[in-house]
């Protein structure tokens, strides 16, 4: 259970603090990196030794990333980010600016 959920953090984080993160890029990531963990436990092919959670992370992250940048990044997005910085200023956080 621990691989299907870290093939997800990275477009989940992504679609909260990033512009440019599409649904398409979140989407393809966790199919294509849970995908690749389940075959990758199934078959028992670890490679350098690190188990098929790391590689789906490395995996998933670069997919989230490749995808959105190839694509449009929804119009919206900078009024969903102000506001989700509002909601963790308002709560003690201090949001972190990412370009």
């Amino acid at each position: 259970a621990s691989g299907g959920l870290l093939v997800m953090a990275p477009a989940t984080i992504g679609v909260f603090f990033w512009k440019r993160g599409t649904a398409l890029g979140a989407t393809v990531s966790m199919v294509v990196g849970g995908i690749v963990t389940g075959l990758m436990y199934v078959t028992g092919f670890y490679p350098l030794g690190w188990w098929p959670p790391v590689w789906g992370l490395i995996l998933t992250t670069v997919l989230f990333v490749a995808v959105s940048l190839a694509g449009k990044p929804p119009a919206d997005a900078g009024e969903f980010i102000a506001q989700v910085e509002r909601d963790l200023s308002e709560n003690g956080f201090r949001p972190v600016r990412v370009k």
